[in-house]
């Protein structure tokens, strides 16, 4: 699952990868995402950051918000970086101190007064996000799984009343029926039901 948060750790868009995490399928999340110069933000922070801009500068695909919107790494993938990969470093720093990125990295000061420097937001909001999903998962499941069961339980129950009332049950094979498709269903085999005691 891929996900994208606002510094503040609100999600504003998922989706389910299949298999891998590859850059051309993050280029079109993104491009999904941000499809207009209107919704974009002014800085992308991702763990391979890098990597996609190598793929976007090979391709020669810019996405819509390319002019104003920068890719970094966040902060706690960036550590692990080759300091020898010259793109990166260059391109993709979340804290540059050479001025080219003054929203990235802000003066503040100790709690003696002496200035120093630090990130200006939180690039590790999908991070941390993955490690709540993670310490979540098992109740998560649970939660789910109980509520399917509940539901089985209740579709069982219904049908098991419709034989006790003589109403003929037709046996799908299918067992994600739309709501609509159901209802009809039942509709129509209650309608049959009146025509065959009339």
């Amino acid at each position: 699952m891929e996900t994208i948060c606002a510094p503040c750790g609100v999600v504003l868009a998922w989706c389910k990868f299949a298999k891998a995490e590859g850059v051309a399928k993050i280029l079109k999340f993104l491009e999904d995402v941000y499809s207009d110069s209107a919704s974009h933000s002014s800085y992308i922070a991702i763990d391979k950051g890098c990597a996609l801009l190598k793929h976007i500068v090979r391709q020669g695909h810019w996405l819509a918000c390319e002019p104003t919107t920068c890719i970094i790494v966040d902060s706690y993938h960036y550590i692990n970086h080759w300091v020898t990969d010259h793109l990166c470093w260059t391109w993709c720093n979340p804290a540059p101190l050479n001025g080219d990125a003054p929203n990235l990295v802000v003066v503040s000061n100790d709690k003696q007064g002496n200035p120093y420097y630090k990130w200006a937001f939180n690039t590790q909001a999908c991070e941390q996000l993955n490690a709540w999903i993670g310490g979540n998962f098992d109740f998560t499941m649970h939660v789910l799984l109980f509520i399917h069961t509940q539901w089985v339980i209740a579709k069982q129950e219904k049908k098991k009343r419709k034989q006790e009332a003589g109403i003929e049950v037709v046996e799908s094979d299918e067992e994600s029926e739309d709501e609509e498709d159901s209802e009809s269903e039942e509709e129509s085999e209650e309608e049959e039901s009146e025509e065959e005691k009339d």
